[in-house]
């Protein structure tokens, strides 16, 4: 499931949105396991860049919050295979 989340957030970053509150209270799986990512009204369009790196980090320390730090390798993983 993890390597979804990072897939996900990797479909949103070709797309160039940037999601400007990339959190774990922001990524919801629903019963069939498709990851969705919620609270988009400050989303927006960018071309690729440094703001990529910015979302994986604070979606990072959020997970830190909820003592899942771990979690980032295999979303980091899924990101890279996407």
């Amino acid at each position: 499931m993890l390597k979804r989340v990072g897939t996900t957030v990797r479909r949103f970053h070709d797309a160039g949105l940037d999601h400007v509150d990339l959190n774990a209270r922001n990524l919801l799986v629903d019963p069939q396991g498709k990851v969705w990512l919620i609270d988009l009204d400050r989303c927006r369009r960018r071309q690729p860049g440094k703001w990529q790196e910015a979302n994986l980090e604070r979606l990072q320390r959020s997970l830190a919050k909820f003592d899942a730090a771990e979690a980032m390798l295999a979303i980091r993983h899924g990101y890279g295979a996407a």
